[in-house]
């Protein structure tokens, strides 16, 4: 059998591989070389997603790390009541070079402390995340104006980011979930090019308060509203040899942004719901700079189908 040549000009990418296992019957520890994200070995968010539309709300950004791709976590379960995880990953250009080990270029760890009582999930966790080229706040949104991606434009940096977080979720009634999220993250920048010798360090932070309403209107449909602050900039300094940047030249966001996101997950059968939606965006660019007046007020509708196999 001969193989086409235009076949063999095909690459293929392996997006997960990982494996999963249990070494006691309490713990879990999940290892792989490519894929591996905190989300394989956190039990859980605490915050309640339902469907919404935006990436503030599909899950809470403090997740959302530069480095997921190798890496090894796990979670033992003390009781019913309390899970600790922890775990490590590294992208995989670090993965790849031996030469360098997995704390070059991006890398994170994370820690987690879950409790459940009754009706109430929280979740308490802390992120630290370093990037040889550069890392944002937030896994990439550092704020909403550009956050302090700005101090790293042209430039090669070293960037480290301290992130604290708390998820909470509330079951009032099978009929209505009230979610709640918070995170603050605090980076710092510095050059690794000695002739320029950049150092800055700034600080961001995000929220979110979900209302998730199973069987509205009837039942196996689910509808959800929710309101929050995308990660944003408020406060950052930097200097270049010394010498501090003014004011207007550091990345903040003046007037904080507000998103509203709702939705409707109504099922049209076992497998496929179709699901509307919205998402309305306040001050979007943070109002570019502080004083600089408001942006306009943004809405997007939506639609979506969910197919489940």
């Amino acid at each position: 059998m001969t193989i086409p040549p235009s076949l063999l000009d095909n690459e293929f990418q392996l997006d997960d591989l990982w494996y999963s296992f249990k070494p006691t019957e309490k713990s879990s520890v999940v290892v792989g070389t490519n894929g591996v994200g905190f989300d394989n070995f956190v039990p859980t968010m605490a915050w309640d997603g339902g469907s919404f539309f935006s990436n503030v709300f599909d899950d809470p950004s403090l997740y959302d790390l530069n480095a997921d791709g190798a890496g090894i976590g796990g979670n033992y379960q003390f009781n019913d009541n309390l899970n600790l995880a922890a775990g490590f990953l590294s992208d995989n250009s670090s993965a790849s070079n031996p030469a360098g080990g997995v704390f070059i270029d991006n890398w994170a760890g994370m820690a987690q402390l879950t409790g459940t009582t009754g009706k109430f999930e929280g979740a308490l966790a802390v992120a630290y995340e370093y990037g040889e080229d550069g890392v944002a706040p937030f896994g990439g949104g550092g704020g909403t104006g550009g956050g302090t991606d700005t101090l790293q434009d042209d430039l090669e940096s070293a960037t480290s980011n301290v992130s604290v977080g708390l998820s909470t979720k509330y079951k009032f009634s099978p009929r209505f979930i009230l979610s709640a999220f918070g995170a603050v993250s605090f980076t710092d920048v510095k050059d690794t090019n000695p002739s320029t010798g950049l150092e800055g360090d700034a600080t961001s932070y995000t929220a979110g308060l979900g209302f998730i309403l199973p069987d509205l209107f009837r039942e196996g449909n689910t509808g959800g509203i929710a309101i929050g602050i995308p990660p944003t900039v408020s406060d950052s300094s930097a200097s270049i040899g010394g010498v501090p940047l003014p004011a207007a030249a550091l990345p903040k966001d003046g007037d904080t942004p507000f998103i509203i996101d709702f939705f409707y997950d109504f099922k049209v059968s076992d497998n496929i719901s179709i699901i509307p939606g919205g998402i309305v965006l306040f001050n979007g660019d943070g109002g570019n700079a502080p004083g600089t007046g408001s942006d306009d007020t943004v809405f997007v509708g939506a639609i979506k189908t969910k197919f489940t196999f």
